[in-house]
């Protein structure tokens, strides 16, 4: 298990750095084109924490998160009297 939290360690701290890129954009007013830049990278790198925390945690939070979000996206049933 050293390596996987190993793995999750070096996930979380490039997922900090490009949220960091995020707020270093906006407070530096760096333009449009970087900002977008920094905004897909945290977005991938925050995915990769997800599926990294998954990993050291077990297939388990995968299955639970597919269950949520089907639990979400389904459709109300309609009520009948």
């Amino acid at each position: 298990m050293g390596w996987k939290v190993g793995l999750l360690v070096l996930v979380v701290a490039v997922a900090g750095g490009a949220w960091a890129g995020v707020g270093l954009t906006i407070w530096l007013g760096l333009g449009r084109e970087i900002g977008i830049f920094f905004v897909m990278a945290a977005a991938i790198a925050t995915e990769a924490v997800i599926w990294a925390l998954a990993l050291v945690l077990g297939v388990s939070v995968y299955e639970s998160r597919r269950k949520i979000w089907r639990a979400l996206t389904r459709q109300p049933r309609a009520e009948t009297d």
